[in-house]
């Protein structure tokens, strides 16, 4: 009798712990609302600082650099008078010019003064038609004359002014390329000129990127000499053919005041983008962690309430798509506002109830 009482309170015991380890603990778990962004990602590309404009000065004539006025580095304002080439031979030219302008003018006021004497006398009936059409002809072939004479004044004015090379904008000269005494022809480049404070940066792009960049979009800049200061741009230009290995330009416009930026810097373009950004409701994207795959193809968990704080989770056949640097794009199987488990996944099965955690992941 007392064998068997002790092996009734055996199995007594055994059937509480069995039941016991059934009781099953409610699991915490991270999950992402789909349909919602997860997070807002920071991609950055390498960039290089370039003047907004920057232009190779060259002259209109040729001649001989006279006087070099700039070298490296200088500072220019609009107008200043960078080079100036001999202007000798031009000056003659103008004179010249001059010379056939004050004739043409002579001539035209001794055709003037003869047509009205003659005029008057057409009046009184003392000359005949045919005198009074050739005093005419020729005061109009004097004033033809004088015009002519005048062009060809501007002309060679033009063409001594083309001997002095102004700044079209205030900028720093970036280089020179010829010397004084030396023999230069005309639109052969003679400096570079950029703008002083109009600096911009020029990246590249890939293009599952590019399409989510938009112009006037904010953009942080890093200097590769100076990484503690950061500085603010917006996106001016986005180029619509690719440069090389499907990658597109874009220029970033930069903030600088108060900030010594040099065409050539080495630079980091930071775009802030939100990974929602871009989605429809056909397409949305989740954490990579959230993505089961077996036999069947692809699975996420989600929770459904249940009771109270309580949830309850089910598993969903996803078709997923292509990998992006903010998570894999789902395009079937998810609604908006699914709750996706992301974290514990190898403890999850369908219908195991577990407790949302406060911070979504």
């Amino acid at each position: 009798m007392r064998i068997l009482y002790i092996l009734f309170l055996a199995l007594l015991v055994a059937g509480c712990g069995s039941k016991a380890e059934q009781e099953e603990t409610i699991r915490p778990v991270f999950y992402h609302e789909a349909g919602n962004s997860f997070h807002a990602t920071r991609l950055s590309f390498p960039g290089v600082t370039r003047a907004a404009e920057e232009v190779r000065l060259s002259f209109k004539v040729g001649g001989t650099v006279d006087r070099l006025n700039v070298e490296m580095g200088d500072t220019v304002r609009a107008g200043d008078c960078l080079v100036r080439l001999d202007s000798t031979d031009y000056y003659v030219q103008y004179a010249k010019a001059l010379s056939a302008l004050n004739n043409a003018r002579a001539q035209l006021a001794n055709a003037r003064s003869e047509f009205e004497r003659m005029e008057n006398l057409y009046i009184k009936n003392n000359i005949s038609l045919r005198d009074y059409e050739r005093v005419k002809t020729q005061l109009e072939s004097a004033e033809a004359m004088e015009k002519s004479a005048v062009a060809q004044v501007r002309a060679a004015q033009n063409q001594m002014d083309y001997t002095c090379l102004k700044a079209p904008f205030p900028g720093v000269v970036n280089s020179v390329f010829i010397s004084e005494s030396e023999m230069i022809g005309a639109g052969k480049p003679a400096l570079m000129l950029s703008s002083l404070n109009n600096i911009e940066v020029r990246t590249t792009v890939p293009e599952n990127i590019v399409g989510r960049l938009k112009a006037g979009m904010e953009a942080n800049v890093s200097l590769i000499s100076n990484k503690d200061m950061s500085l603010k741009g917006h996106i001016t230009e986005i180029g619509t053919t690719a440069q090389s290995a499907s990658a597109y330009p874009v220029v970033i416009g930069m903030q600088t005041t108060g900030v010594n930026l040099y065409s050539g810097m080495t630079a980091t373009i930071t775009f802030l983008l939100d990974s929602s950004a871009g989605n429809s409701a056909e397409s949305m994207i989740i954490p990579e962690d959230a993505v089961n795959h077996d036999r069947q193809g692809d699975y996420v968990f989600v929770a459904a309430p249940f009771e109270g704080d309580v949830f309850v989770v089910k598993r969903k056949q996803i078709v997923s798509g292509e990998l992006t640097p903010e998570g894999v794009q789902i395009r079937e199987g998810l609604s908006k506002g699914d709750l996706v488990i992301t974290a514990g996944l190898r403890f999850m099965y369908e219908g195991r109830k577990v407790r949302l955690l406060d911070g979504v992941e």
